[in-house]
């Protein structure tokens, strides 16, 4: 790019953004392994504010303003990301990054299939489901009825996941008049899971750093020393026509120094 241009009215100062990061320090760490990307943004806009105290004299009679002081400032860094990990997520539900542990989270499952009969298999096609937890019942009949039993109307093969119907039990039959022609299963598997509280009410506080390296054109990174990031909006899921997205606010407060941020403007040879 050469020398920084100074000066408007050179159409190279019309740029497209490009290589927009944000990386994230958590507060009281020091350590460059510890910095953290929030990956892909979607979207940012960075929204300075100045608010202004205005005075007016009536001195010289009509009342008109003849001073104006800076009285409050402050900025905020709005931003949408779509890659869904660990610390995206801890952000988004306002947790800080070492309030995790190793824990067991048990996930729950059902599907209806057809009933083969008598010395049929069915295949659930999950290999983890916990002893003792699959439940089969006829759909077609009220939530409060008796589950089948394992051992007289059907046996369960836990590793392959394999349901077979016994022939001398009550799903022998599996005829639409007077049969059982279908089967509700459900069933639960524990999965090894890393958990942390949700919206605990503790500010998720740090340090920003804001790089634009657009290819071809100026280049800067805005630092921001002390920053408290919250959630800006809806965790939106997506409903498989869209990506999850996740959106964020960057309050940026001042420092030590009372400095809001600095911006740097890379010069390059």
């Amino acid at each position: 790019m050469g020398d920084i241009n100074l000066r408007a009215s050179d159409p190279l100062n019309y740029q497209l953004p490009g290589s927009l990061s944000l990386m994230w320090l958590p507060k009281n760490e020091i350590d460059e392994e510890k910095w953290e990307d929030f990956g892909n943004i979607v979207s940012s806009s960075l929204a300075p504010n100045m608010k202004m105290l205005e005075h007016f004299s009536i001195r010289r009679g009509t009342r008109a303003k003849d001073r104006v002081i800076i009285a409050e400032r402050n900025a905020m860094l709005n931003f949408v990301i779509d890659e869904i990990n660990q610390h995206n997520l801890q952000k988004a539900f306002s947790a800080l990054t070492d309030d995790i542990v190793d824990d067991e989270v048990e996930h729950h499952d059902d599907k209806i299939k057809l009933n083969p009969g008598g010395n049929g298999e069915i295949n659930l096609k999950r290999t983890d489901i916990t002893d003792g937890t699959l439940i089969v019942r006829n759909p077609e009949l009220s939530e409060d009825q008796t589950p089948y039993v394992e051992g007289t109307d059907y046996t369960f093969d836990s590793p392959s996941g394999i349901v077979t119907i016994l022939d001398t039990g009550a799903l022998n039959d599996n005829s639409e008049e007077g049969g059982v022609p279908k089967l509700h299963f459900q069933w639960s598997e524990n999965f090894a899971s890393k958990s942390f509280q949700i919206f605990s009410g503790t500010e998720v506080e740090g340090k920003a750093k804001f790089q634009v390296m657009t290819p071809g054109g100026i280049k800067y990174i805005a630092i921001f020393n002390n920053c408290v990031i919250r959630n800006n909006g809806d965790i939106n899921f997506g409903d498989g026509s869209t990506w999850h997205e996740i959106a964020l606010q960057l309050d940026i407060l001042v420092d030590e120094d009372g400095v809001l941020g600095t911006m740097h403007i890379i010069e390059e040879e």
